[in-house]
């Protein structure tokens, strides 16, 4: 393989080059709303929030909604901040590609237990020497610094942590239904434009009904192939839906996928701290290219009892 650092291609040097194909994996830049005080020193883009120091003040205006801003804003919620959420939507999590059922669920519970506060079908207008400026669709009411509506004046600790990345975008994703539950017509909505994988518990490894997938753990997908050859996957999302349902959401072009579509059967195991390695090595080494995974990976396969697919001694 060979790597080319510190190259910048133009559509001519692609079209020279005659490449059978071309991957786009350019990464994202965080999405910098264009507002008065914008480039204050008290504002700092998703990336800084997630990988610089820990920010001063204990007040935190997180603005955007979607995945990014509502782990950002669990995060500091954790560490003793006091969060707000600025959402222009009317409702979090509900831009870009869809959030899947059940870590939608497990955020929103999440940030409700961290007492992150949630303002809704808000935007920034400005960043001011004493905080921010959100307004609604009232045309900006005034509100005491201590409280959060339609317009609020954010306290001056910090006036946020911008959050959001601007990539390939996405179509627009579907609503929570009342009570987390997932019937089919919102399964297609929610899901619409994305690979996913369903099957009912009763076909699964032995799940009961008490069990619950929580908060999220890395699960380890056991399937056959056609000659009965072993294949795992570690999935990130995955989990329990509507209290009946095992949902795994994996792409097409995996091993696993194609599996599953030829035998239609699987288990769930989960990874654990003392197979970090092996549940790392069987998430980037494909069956596809290295059939013979399982046994590189140093996991002992073994045949369910209940379904066409292998349980792995190392995990449980």
């Amino acid at each position: 393989m060979t790597v080319e650092l510190g190259v910048r291609l133009t559509a001519r040097e692609i079209q020279d080059r005659s490449p059978d194909a071309v991957v786009l994996a350019v990464g994202a830049a965080p999405a910098v709303p264009p507002v008065p005080g914008i480039d204050s020193p008290k504002v700092i883009d998703c990336v800084t929030a997630l990988t610089g120091p820990d920010l001063p003040g204990q007040r935190v205006l997180v603005v955007g909604g979607g995945l990014v801003g509502c782990e950002t804003a669990l995060g500091y919620a954790q560490a003793g901040k006091q969060v707000t959420v600025l959402e222009a939507l009317p409702d979090i999590l509900s831009a870009g590609i869809p959030v899947p059922e059940m870590n939608d669920s497990m955020l929103r519970d999440l940030l409700d237990e961290a007492g992150v506060v949630r303002r809704t079908g808000r935007r920034l207008s400005r960043v001011t020497e004493d905080g921010a400026v959100a307004d609604g669709p009232d045309g900006g009411r005034s509100c005491p610094r201590t409280t959060l509506s339609w317009r609020w004046d954010l306290p001056p600790d910090l006036p946020g942590a911008g959050a959001g990345r601007g990539g390939n975008g996405g179509l627009p994703g579907g609503r929570r239904q009342p009570g987390g539950q997932c019937d089919d017509r919102h399964w297609q909505r929610l899901h619409r434009g994305t690979d996913v994988v369903r099957r009912r518990r009763n076909p699964c490894e032995k799940i009961s009904r008490m069990l619950a997938f929580y908060p999220q753990p890395v699960l380890i997908i056991g399937t056959y192939d056609t000659d009965g050859v072993p294949d795992a996957m570690n999935v990130g999302w995955g989990g329990l839906v509507g209290g009946g349902y095992v949902e795994i959401n994996i792409s097409q072009g995996h091993k696993t996928t194609e599996n599953l579509s030829l035998k239609g059967a699987f288990t769930v195991s989960f990874a654990d701290r003392a197979h970090l390695t092996e549940a790392d090595y069987v998430g980037l080494v494909s069956g596809h290219t290295t059939p013979d995974k399982i046994a590189r990976a140093g996991l002992t396969p073994v045949r369910s009892a209940f379904v066409d697919a292998p349980l792995f001694e190392e995990f449980p």
